[in-house]
C-alpha cells in the first residue's frame, strides 16, 4: 500500500502587491493599465478606477480597509486641477492596514506627463526615462515623492520608478 499523495499546492506568489487607483476614468486608467503591463516581474500590479475627487478617493479606499491589507503599496493617481493637494497627500499616507500610501499629483494634470512624452495618441514605453526629465521645470528637480510640485509637474516618475521602467529620481 502506497502513501497518500498530498494534494498540490499552488506556489504562492512572491512578488509585492502593489494597487493603483485613479479618478480618471480614461487618460489616467488607460495609462496605469498599460504600466501594470510593463512593471518589473517583482511586482503585482493591480489597477482600479474610483469615481470622485481626490479626497473622496481616498475615503473610499478607508471604508474597504480590509481590502488594503492585502496590498503593501497603494499608489494613488491625481490631478492638481487648481486646488491644493496637501490634506489629500496628507491622507494617502495614512491610508492605515499597514499598507503604505502615496499620492501622486500632477500639477495642473496627468497630460503634463503624456506631454513630457511628447506625443498625443500612443505612449512610447521606451521613452519614459527622458520624460521624466522632461515632467518638470527646466532647473527644477522632480517634485519629492508625496508632495505636490509647481506648475507644471509631475510626481509620475517616482510611481514609473517604483514599477521598475525608470531609475529613482
Amino acid at each position: 500500500m502506497g502513501v497518500p499523495r498530498q494534494p498540490r499546492r499552488r506556489p504562492r506568489d512572491e512578488r509585492t502587491p502593489v494597487l493603483l487607483v485613479t479618478n480618471g476614468q480614461q487618460t489616467e486608467k488607460t495609462y496605469l493599465d498599460g504600466l501594470k503591463q510593463r512593471a518589473s516581474g517583482e511586482i503585482r500590479v493591480t489597477t482600479t478606477f474610483v469615481n470622485g475627487d481626490p479626497e473622496g478617493v481616498v475615503r473610499d479606499l478607508r471604508g474597504r480597509s480590509s481590502g488594503l491589507d492585502s496590498y503593501d503599496e497603494v499608489w494613488v493617481v491625481v490631478d492638481h486641477d487648481g486646488c491644493d493637494r496637501t490634506a489629500f497627500l496628507r491622507d494617502c499616507a495614512t491610508l492605515g492596514g499597514g499598507t503604505k500610501g502615496h499620492g501622486v499629483v500632477s500639477v495642473p494634470c496627468f497630460e503634463v506627463w503624456l506631454i513630457a512624452h511628447d506625443v498625443q495618441v500612443d505612449f512610447p514605453w521606451h521613452e519614459a526615462a527622458a520624460a521624466a526629465e522632461r515632467s518638470h521645470l527646466r532647473g527644477e528637480a522632480v517634485p519629492g515623492l508625496d508632495t505636490q510640485g509647481p506648475c507644471p509637474s509631475t510626481t509620475m516618475p517616482h510611481l514609473v520608478a517604483r514599477l521598475g521602467r525608470i531609475p529613482r529620481p
